[in-house]
């Protein structure tokens, strides 16, 4: 996982709150295990996912990084599980969410955004 390609500006939080819903979790749980397909690309805006690989922790990240998004849109497996920290706050993004992100002036040139191929 390249961490400065996933790593979301304060600005670019708001942008994506104000126009997707905000889920908050009470409890630990699994977003996407290893080497699975995610259905989805996640923005976390509060909080903290752990990176999972082997059944063990190998990094914690905190707000403001996207997860999944270029093994969404190619539909690789990850190479890591992604375990969302109790009362942490995300975004999911499907498709064609990202897709939209794309045309949207304000977010086209993020490098996550930026790398997910149209055709």
């Amino acid at each position: 996982m390249n961490e400065n390609m996933n790593l979301l500006t304060s600005f670019e939080i708001e942008i994506l709150i104000k126009d997707f819903e905000v889920l908050t979790f009470p409890n630990d749980f699994d977003l996407v295990y290893e080497n699975q397909v995610p259905i989805a690309g996640i923005a976390l805006v509060e909080g903290r996912i752990d990176l999972i690989k082997n059944s063990k922790v190998y990094k914690t990240f905190q707000e403001g990084n996207l997860f999944g998004v270029s093994e969404l849109m190619t539909t690789e497996p990850v190479k890591y599980g992604f375990r969302l920290k109790a009362k942490s706050k995300i975004i999911l993004l499907g498709k064609s969410d990202i897709l939209k992100l794309k045309q949207n002036k304000k977010l086209k040139n993020h490098p996550a955004v930026r790398s997910v191929k149209t055709t």
